[in-house]
C-alpha cells in the first residue's frame, strides 16, 4: 500500500476488530461494505481471470438470491449469508410472484416484531389482515424486515425489491437514523465549527440538521427507485415510549462552557431530591435551572420538568420535553438505544406532499388510541419495540391504507382482524420475560423490570421455569449453553426465546449488571411456582470464598445508573473512565471478607491539592491526592459483610478543563473521529479487591494516602 488510508476510517476499523472479537459475521460485512464505499478505487490490480465465475449481486434481495440460468424462478436463501440468517424472516425462499397483489415489507427490528419473532412478525400479521378482505384473499406480503439495518441498507434493500414487482412497498423505519458510527468529514468539519462556535448546544444543533437532510435524501433516492417501477409506497413514522423509558437515569451532560459542570451536578442532586420528595414547584423551579445551564444538551433537566408537568397533568408540554430529551441524548456520540428522533419524523410526514407516498403516522394513532396520553409499556416492550397491541396499532393502519391503494373498497373487517391480532399467552409471557432482560441491561428501573416479570408469569405460569433456568444458567462458570437447564430456557427451534438467546441478542451474559433483575425473578419464582427452585441464584456481582480477587471495574460490580466509559463511550478504552464525580461499585458476598484495594489511576482534570476519597459501606476510608500522570496506590483492611456491600470512589472536583477538552474535541473531528462528550473526572486502569491472607499485616509503606 503506497498511500496510508485516512485516519477518519479509524472509527471503522475500530468498529471492524470489535465485531470479529466477537464473532459477528453479519455485522463485520455490514462494516465492511461501509468501508469499501469510503476507500478510494484500487489501482493497477489484475483482472478476473477469464472463463473463472465471479459472484454477482444483480439477482439478489437481502440473504435470498437466484440465478440467471436458473428454472425456479423464486429467490433462495443463501448459505454464504447464514451469519445474518438470524437478523431476517426465517424463511428458505420468496416464491415467484403470484397473480394476487404484492406488498414488500421493509424495515428495521421494530418491524421485525423484536420479541416476538419468528412466531408473531408483523409482515405476517399484515398478510392476514389483508386476506381477511375478499378481493384480497390472495395478497401476498414479502417479509423483507431486517434487524440492526441502517439507511444506506434500507436503501440498498429498496432497490433490490424493485425484482420482486411488488404493487406496493411499505418502509416502517427510522429508529436507526438517530445517529452514524462514522461521519464524512464534511460533516466533522460542520460539527467542528459549530461545537467551536457554541458548544455542544451547536454540536446537537448541527446534528438535527443532519439527520432531516440525510433521511429526506433517503427519501428522494426511495421516490426515484419506486418510481422506476410504479410501485407505491408507504412509509410508516415511529414512536417511542415516551413515559416508561427513563433517559435521566444516569445524569448525562456533556462538557458545559466556563466550566459549569461541577455547579450543573449539584444541582441536578437538589432537582431529583425534591421530585422525589413530592416537592413538584421546587423541582419544576431546578429543572429550568438545570435547563438554563445546560442549554437543554442533557436529558436530565427535560426528563424532571417533564415528570413535573404530568404531575400537573399537562401531557402536551410533558410530550414535547420528553422528545426533546429522546433527541439530544441520541444527538450526542455516546453509546445509546435507537429511537426515532423529530426530525427524521418530520422528513418522513413530508413525504406525503414531496412525493406522494402514503404516510401511516404511527405517533399519531398511538396518541388516538390512549385518549391523548403518552405512550406507555400499553404499547412499547422497551424503548421502540412494540407489543402486540401496538404492533395491532400498526399492521391495523398499514392494511386499511393498503385496502384503499389496492381498491378494495368495502369496511374493514374489524371481527376477522381480532383473532388475527390475538397472541397465544406463551408467546405473550415470553415477549414480556425477555423485555425484562431488556430492560435491566439498559438500566431501567426495578419497577419496569418488575412488571414485565409480572407480565410474562401471568399470561403463562411456565414462565417461572424459564426465569429458574435463567437464574440458572447466568450465574454459573463456564459458558450459558453448558448449563443443564439452558434448553428450558431457549425453548424449542422456531421460538421467540430460542431466537433471542441463540441467534439474535443474548444480552444476559456474564459481564451485565443485573441485580435488579436477578431480585425480581427470584421473587417471581418463588411466588409463582415455590416448587421449580432455582440453582445458582447468586447475583452476577457476588462473591464466593473461592473467589481470590475481584475487578470492579467489570460491568458485574458497577452500580444501577452508573455513568462511564465501559457503557457510554463509542471507542474501546482500555481503561475505565468515570463522567460523574462519584463512581459506584456494588459487591454481594456469601460472607463476610477482609480484601485489599489496589488501585492505579489518575486525575486528568483536577488540580495536585485536590483529593480523591475512598468511602465503604457510607464510610470514609482513605484519601489520596490528585494526580495528572499514572500512580498507584493501595488500602488495606476493607471489611466487607456478608450481602450487598458498596465501594465509591468520590473524585476531585474537575476545575479549569472544558476548554482543553473543546480544544482536544476540535482536533479530533478534524481528523474525523467522534469525540467523547462527557467530562472525564477520573480513570482507572486497575481497580480490584484481593482477598486478604489471614493473619497478614500490611506493608509498612503500602500507599502515600493520608
Amino acid at each position: 500500500m503506497t498511500h496510508l488510508p485516512s485516519r477518519a476510517l479509524q472509527p471503522m476499523a475500530a468498529q471492524i476488530a470489535r465485531a470479529i472479537c466477537a464473532s459477528d459475521g453479519a455485522q463485520v460485512q455490514a462494516l465492511c461494505n461501509s468501508l469499501a464505499t469510503l476507500m478510494p478505487p484500487p489501482t493497477g490490480l489484475p483482472s478476473a481471470k477469464a472463463g473463472v465465475r465471479q459472484p454477482s449481486n444483480s439477482n439478489r434481495i437481502g440473504i435470498w438470491a437466484r440465478e440467471e440460468s436458473d428454472q425456479n424462478p423464486g429467490y433462495r436463501r443463501l448459505d454464504r449469508y447464514r451469519s445474518e440468517w438470524r437478523l431476517w424472516a426465517d424463511v428458505e425462499e420468496i416464491p415467484a410472484k403470484s397473480k394476487g397483489p404484492r406488498i414488500a415489507f421493509l424495515g428495521e427490528s421494530v418491524a421485525r416484531g423484536y420479541f416476538y419473532d419468528p412466531v408473531f412478525a408483523p409482515a405476517a400479521v399484515l398478510q392476514k389482515l389483508l386476506r381477511c378482505v375478499p378481493e384480497l384473499h390472495d395478497a401476498e406480503v414479502v417479509d423483507l424486515a431486517r434487524s440492526n439495518i441502517d439507511p444506506a441498507g434500507i436503501l440498498e434493500l429498496a432497490g433490490q425489491t424493485m425484482r420482486l414487482k411488488a404493487d406496493v412497498m411499505v418502509v416502517f423505519a427510522g429508529n436507526n437514523f438517530c445517529f452514524a458510527p462514522f461521519f464524512p468529514s464534511s460533516v466533522c468539519r460542520d460539527l467542528g465549527k459549530r461545537l467551536a462556535d457554541r458548544g455542544y448546544r451547536g454540536f446537537i444543533d448541527h446534528i438535527e440538521t443532519w439527520r432531516f437532510q440525510r433521511t429526506d435524501a433517503l427519501l428522494d433516492r426511495l421516490a426515484t427507485i419506486a418510481g422506476n417501477t410504479g410501485t407505491r409506497v408507504i412509509v410508516v413514522v415511529p414512536e417511542f415510549n415516551l413515559l416508561d423509558w427513563r433517559e435521566d437515569r444516569t445524569w448525562l451532560v456533556p462538557i458545559l462552557e466556563a466550566d459549569r459542570n461541577m455547579k450543573w451536578f449539584d444541582l441536578a442532586r437538589q432537582a431529583q431530591a425534591a421530585l422525589d420528595a413530592g416537592q413538584v414547584l421546587a423541582a419544576k423551579r431546578l429543572a429550568a435551572g438545570l435547563i438554563e445551564l445546560d442549554e437543554a444538551t442533557s436529558p436530565v433537566g427535560l426528563s424532571i420538568l417533564a415528570r413535573c408537568h404530568l404531575h400537573e397533568g399537562d401531557f402536551a408540554k410533558a410530550r414535547e420535553l420528553l422528545e426533546t430529551a429522546r433527541d439530544v441524548v441520541r444527538a450526542l456520540p455516546v453509546f445509546t438505544s435507537p429511537g426515532c428522533p423529530r426530525a427524521v419524523q418530520r422528513a418522513l410526514r413530508n413525504s406525503r406532499e414531496k412525493h406522494g407516498f402514503h404516510v401511516v403516522d404511527l405517533p399519531q394513532l398511538i396518541q388516538q388510541r390512549l385518549d391523548g396520553q403518552l405512550p406507555d409499556r400499553r404499547v412499547f416492550l422497551d424503548y421502540c419495540h412494540l407489543t402486540s397491541t401496538g404492533i395491532g396499532i400498526v399492521t391495523e393502519a398499514v392494511a386499511k391504507t393498503c385496502m384503499q391503494m389496492l381498491g378494495a373498497g368495502r369496511p374493514f373487517p374489524l371481527r376477522d382482524a381480532s383473532a388475527v391480532l390475538s397472541t397465544p399467552p406463551e408467546v405473550e409471557a415470553d415477549a414480556h420475560f425477555m423485555a425484562a432482560i431488556h430492560c435491566a441491561r439498559w438500566q431501567q428501573s426495578q419497577e419496569l423490570v418488575r412488571f414485565h416479570c409480572a407480565e410474562a408469569a401471568r399470561h403463562s405460569p411456565a414462565t417461572a421455569e424459564k426465569m429458574a433456568a435463567y437464574l440458572d444458567t447466568f450465574s454459573r462458570a463456564g459458558a450459558p449453553w453448558l448449563g443443564r437447564r439452558f434448553p428450558s430456557l431457549i425453548g424449542p427451534s422456531g421460538s421467540p426465546t430460542y431466537r433471542y438467546f441463540c441467534e439474535v441478542s443474548p444480552f444476559a451474559h456474564k459481564d451485565l449488571q443485573d441485580e435488579p433483575l436477578v431480585d425480581v425473578m427470584r421473587k417471581t419464582v418463588r411466588e409463582r411456582s415455590p416448587t421449580v427452585g432455582a440453582a445458582g441464584r447468586r447475583p452476577s456481582n457476588s462473591v464466593r470464598a473461592i473467589d481470590k480477587a475481584i475487578n470492579l471495574i467489570s460491568k458485574n460490580y458497577f452500580a444501577p445508573s452508573a455513568l462511564n466509559s465501559k457503557i457510554y463511550s463509542l471507542q474501546t478504552k482500555v481503561y475505565f473512565e468515570a463522567y460523574e464525580p462519584v463512581s459506584r461499585f456494588l459487591v454481594w458476598l456469601d460472607e463476610s471478607m477482609k480484601f485489599r484495594l489496589e488501585m492505579t489511576y489518575r486525575t486528568p482534570a483536577a488540580e495536585p491539592d485536590h483529593l480523591l476519597t475512598i468511602h465503604v459501606n457510607g464510610t470514609e476510608k482513605r484519601r489520596f491526592p490528585a494526580c495528572r500522570d499514572w500512580t498507584s496506590a493501595e488500602v488495606h483492611d476493607i471489611v466487607f459483610n456478608a450481602g450487598g456491600n458498596e465501594l465509591a470512589v468520590m473524585w476531585p472536583r474537575a476545575q479549569g478543563a472544558t476548554k482543553a477538552r473543546i480544544q482536544h474535541s476540535l482536533v479530533q473531528l478534524h481528523l474525523g473521529i467522534l469525540p467523547n462528550p462527557l467530562m472525564e473526572f477520573g480513570h482507572c486502569h486497575r481497580l480490584r479487591l484481593v482477598k486478604a491472607l489471614i493473619g497478614a499485616s500490611p506493608p509498612a509503606a503500602a500507599a502515600d494516602g493520608s
